[in-house]
């Protein structure tokens, strides 16, 4: 199965539930407090949601994934919004100061034994910084974590769990039907069990509607 959404700083309402099946949640601060998206949960239907880790669930003061007070509270609020929202997946997009570097691989780990002792929820891992795509995979396998990659750019993980995101960055601000199809020429290269894809762009609605056509389609 593979799903197609947008990437929205809020929930969405009923014109994109009625059409995509998928959204990934990148929430503003100030941050929604857990009733308020229990409430919006009720509203969405059937929709399946991703939520991004805000950059206060990410780092602390010290630096990132660094467990302290004030970590332990932002990490608190993603995993209380995660559960009131229901989300399928949370994604964690790490800074580039978390480096492949030994350390920073402890500190991720940890981090990791954190967030897991209060939920089961698929985790998926956006590093950002001096990473190759080989040495991440690698390491998303070791932890048990789904790598977010860019099909424009980066290969294919490995995996039954695909977690693809399209940026639409500088003067590319919407995607083309032959850069979709090439997209998902590339996270259909080999077998999977689900499959989710979340468009950045200013035009992410239509152009996820457009990739969920253009793999009908085919």
């Amino acid at each position: 199965m593979l799903l197609v959404g947008s990437v929205l700083d809020r929930p969405p309402g009923p014109k994109y539930v009625s059409v995509l099946p998928f959204a990934e949640l990148a929430l503003r601060p100030p941050l929604p407090r857990t009733a308020t998206l229990k409430r919006r949960r009720d509203e969405l239907g059937d929709l399946e949601l991703a939520l991004r880790a805000p950059p206060s669930a990410i780092s602390s003061s010290r630096g990132p994934m660094r467990m302290d007070d004030e970590l332990e509270r932002g990490v608190g609020w993603l995993l209380r919004a995660g559960e009131a929202l229901g989300a399928r997946l949370l994604v964690l997009p790490t800074p580039p100061d978390l480096t492949p570097g030994q350390r920073s691989r402890e500190l991720l780990e940890a981090y990791l034994e954190r967030l897991r002792r209060d939920t089961d929820t698929d985790l998926v891992w956006a590093p950002r910084g001096p990473w190759e795509s080989e040495a991440a995979d690698a390491l998303a396998r070791q932890l048990g974590l789904t790598l977010a990659f860019d099909p424009a750019v980066d290969p294919r993980p490995s995996g039954e769990l695909v977690y693809a995101r399209l940026h639409a960055l500088g003067a590319t601000r919407s995607f083309s039907d032959a850069s979709l199809e090439d997209a998902l020429d590339v996270i259909e290269s080999a077998p999977y069990e689900r499959a989710y894809v979340a468009i950045d762009s200013d035009r992410s609605f239509k152009q996820a509607q457009r990739m969920q056509a253009l793999r009908v389609a085919t």
